[in-house]
């Protein structure tokens, strides 16, 4: 089985910071909770590893998309469907609706939605 290499982002001193405390089998990262600190750390330790995913807690999403942004070409969401609306009026766009079957005739659906570092939308 082929297991995807993931990091834990948070920002010192938030709550954050604390849920990591809980997250297993992750490699973690607790950031300064400074604009620019930030996405430095996070392009020297990614730099060093090469993870399929980066995942921020707690961050607003202005600042999570700058530290992504730093590394990376595009930012990719997971959306409640609920939420899509606040992420397409900050330039997201739905690249896939999920409807993902959990039994006894329930569903789970929600948005992959992705915004490009350049803005444009692919």
């Amino acid at each position: 089985m082929n297991k995807n290499k993931i990091i834990l982002t948070a920002f010192r001193g938030s709550s954050a910071e604390q849920l990591l405390k809980y997250a297993n089998g992750f490699d973690k990262l607790i950031l300064p909770n400074d604009k620019v600190g930030d996405a430095e750390k996070l392009k020297q330790v990614i730099s060093k590893m090469n993870y399929d995913f980066v995942v921020s807690l707690g961050q607003k999403p202005n600042i999570k998309n700058k530290e992504i942004f730093a590394s990376y070409d595009y930012c990719e969401l997971d959306v409640s469907l609920p939420a899509c609306i606040f992420y397409e009026n900050r330039g997201f766009k739905t690249v896939k609706h999920v409807k993902y079957d959990i039994g006894d005739g329930a569903f789970m659906i929600y948005e992959i939605m992705r915004k490009e570092k350049n803005g444009l939308h692919n």
